[in-house]
C-alpha cells in the first residue's frame, strides 16, 4: 500500500501547516458526527410523543363530538399497545370493552371499502354528524399506523397480544411522519457532512501538491485573470474549480478519481465502498423520488446492498440505518484522510497519532464498536505506530471485536499476548479482556493505569459491579 501512495510532486506548503491542518480535520469530522447523531437521538422520542399524543387528541376529539364510541375503544387500545411493559400481554387483561361490537364494525369498515375502493379517499372528520361511522374508524385506524406505527386488525378477540397489533413500519402509508422526515434529514447532512470533509482534504493536499493539479483545470480564461489579483488567488481558483468538478461527480466514480488523479487506491482499504454507493442511492431516492426505488437505484447499487428491492419500492431511513450509515462515512472518511495524510507526511507519525487518538477516544466514549474496529483496522496497517501506542490500538481493536462477536473471537489474541515484554498497564488491560479479575489486580498494581481510565474505559465494562473492582477503585482515588 506504500508503494500505491508513494508522493509524486514537490510539497508546496510547511508540513507542520499541513499536519496541524489534517488534526483539526479529523477533529472537525468526528465531532460532525457526533453532533448530527446526538441530534437525532435526542430529537426521535419527543419528536415520536409529539406525533401519537396527536394521533390521541385527535381521537379523543373525534369521539366526544361524534359519540363514536369505537374511536374511544381505539383509543384505549392505542395507549396500552404504545407502553413497552405490555408487549405480549393479552389485550381483555387491560382493556375493558365489547371486542366483538368493534370487530363488527372493523368487518364493515372493510366490506364497504371491497365494494368501494375510493370510498374513504378523503375522510372528514370536521363533521363528525355527516360522517359514517365505518369512514371514522378507517381514518382512526389509519391515523394509528401513521403516526404510531401501530395497526388494528379484525378480528381482535381476548387472546390477541399486543405484540400482535404492534408495526415497526409505515411501508402502507403514504404520509411521511415527522420521526421519518427528521431520520431523513439527518441522513442527508451526513452526506453533506462527508462531501464536506472530503473536499477540505482535497483542499489540503492540492495547496501542499500544486502540481498534482491536472493539466485541463490550469487554463485560465482572459477573464478569469482579470479578477485574480495574485498567482495565490489564481492556485485557489485553480483547486476551487478542481473541486467543484469532484462534488459533481457520482459517487460511484470516487475510487477512479482516487487512483489516478491523486494516486491513492481505495481498493486497498479494507471496506466496502458499495455501502456508501447504496447511501448515497438511497439519499437520492428520498431527494428526488420520494424514497421510492428508481432504476438509478437499480442500477448503481450493488446486489448485495439493496436486499431484492424493486422499482416502486418504498426506502426507509430508521434510527438503525442512520447509524450503521454514519458508522460506513465516519470510517471511510478517516481511511481516505489517513492514506492520503501518510502521503503528505510520511515521516512524522506523531500527528497522525493524535488526530486518530481523538477519534479513537471518542468512539470508545460512545460505544462506536463498527466505526472503531474499521479504523483501527486501516490505521494500524502502518508499521512505523511507536509503541506503546501500537500495544493500547491493538488492545482497543480487541475491544471492539469482542463487543461486535463476542469474547470467543479474540481469545487466541489474548491467549498468545506476551505480558513478560508489555509494561504492566496494557497487560492489566488485556487480563481485563480476558475477564481476568485476579490476574488484572495483579498486574494493575504495578502499573500507571489512571482513575480517570478505570473509570472510563469501557473495557473495565465487566469488572465495575464487582467488590474486588470497587475495592481497586476506591483505593486509587
Amino acid at each position: 500500500m506504500d508503494k500505491e501512495i508513494a508522493p509524486e510532486h514537490e510539497l508546496k506548503d510547511d508540513k507542520k501547516i499541513v499536519n496541524e491542518s489534517m488534526v483539526k480535520l479529523v477533529m472537525q469530522f468526528t465531532n460532525n458526527i457526533a453532533s448530527i447523531l446526538e441530534y437525532a437521538e435526542y430529537l426521535e422520542p419527543i419528536v415520536q410523543k409529539h406525533d401519537t399524543q396527536d394521533f390521541l387528541n385527535m381521537i379523543e376529539a373525534s369521539s366526544r363530538l361524534s359519540g363514536f364510541k369505537e374511536g374511544v375503544q381505539l383509543i384505549q387500545l392505542v395507549k396500552a399497545g404504545l407502553d413497552p411493559e405490555n408487549v405480549g400481554k393479552k389485550i381483555s387483561d387491560l382493556v375493558d370493552f365489547d371486542l366483538e361490537g368493534l370487530n363488527i364494525k372493523m368487518r364493515a369498515m372493510q366490506e364497504l371499502t371491497r365494494e368501494n375502493p375510493n370510498l374513504f379517499n378523503t375522510p372528514k372528520i370536521d363533521r363528525p354528524s355527516q360522517a359514517d361511522k365505518a369512514e371514522n374508524l378507517k381514518f382512526l385506524q389509519e391515523e394509528a399506523l401513521r403516526t404510531a406505527g401501530f395497526e388494528i386488525k379484525p378480528p381482535i378477540n381476548r387472546e390477541t397480544t399486543f405484540s400482535d397489533l404492534a408495526l415497526t413500519s409505515n411501508l402502507t402509508v403514504s404520509r411521511v411522519n415527522k420521526v421519518n422526515m427528521l431520520l431523513q434529514t439527518s441522513l442527508i447532512t451526513l452526506i453533506s457532512m462527508f462531501e464536506s470533509i472530503t473536499s477540505d482534504l482535497l483542499r489540503i493536499y492540492y495547496r501542499a501538491y500544486n502540481d498534482a493539479l491536472p493539466s485541463e483545470v490550469k487554463q485560465l480564461s482572459l477573464s478569469d485573470l482579470k479578477t485574480l489579483a495574485s498567482v495565490e488567488d489564481a492556485i485557489e481558483h485553480i483547486i476551487d474549480t478542481e473541486i467543484s468538478g469532484f462534488l459533481y461527480r457520482s459517487v460511484d466514480t470516487w475510487p477512479e478519481f482516487f487512483k489516478t488523479r491523486i494516486k491513492v487506491d481505495l481498493g486497498l482499504i479494507d471496506m466496502d465502498w458499495g455501502i456508501v454507493v447504496e447511501i448515497y442511492q438511497r439519499r437520492h431516492t428520498l431527494v428526488h423520488n420520494a424514497g421510492r426505488v428508481s432504476r438509478q437505484y437499480i442500477n448503481k447499487v450493488p446486489e448485495e446492498h439493496r436486499k431484492d428491492a424493486k422499482i416502486g419500492d418504498k426506502l426507509l431511513v430508521d434510527m438503525s440505518y442512520l447509524l450503521k450509515s454514519a458508522d460506513s462515512l465516519e470510517s471511510w472518511g478517516f481511511a481516505i484522510i489517513n492514506a492520503l495524510w501518510s502521503k503528505l507526511d510520511r515521516q512524522d507519525k506523531l500527528p497522525r497519532l493524535v488526530g486518530f487518538s481523538y477519534l479513537m477516544l471518542h468512539s470508545l466514549e460512545h460505544k462506536r464498536w463498527h466505526m472503531l474496529r474499521s479504523c483501527i483496522t486501516e490505521f494500524i496497517k502502518d508499521k512505523g505506530i511507536p509503541e506503546p501506542h501500537r500495544t493500547t490500538i491493538e488492545i482497543n481493536l480487541w475491544l471492539s471485536i469482542k463487543r461486535i462477536d463476542g469474547l470467543e473471537a479474540i481469545r487466541q489474541n489474548l491467549d498468545s499476548f506476551d505480558h513478560s515484554t508489555t509494561e504492566k498497564g496494557s497487560s492489566a488491560a488485556v487480563y481485563a479482556l480476558a475477564e481476568d479479575l485476579d490476574n488484572f489486580i495483579l498486574a494493575y498494581e504495578q502499573s500507571d493505569l489512571t482513575v480517570t481510565e478505570l473509570k472510563a474505559w469501557s473495557i473495565f465494562d465487566e469488572f465495575r459491579q464487582d467488590v474486588k473492582f470497587q475495592d481497586v477503585l476506591s483505593k486509587a482515588e
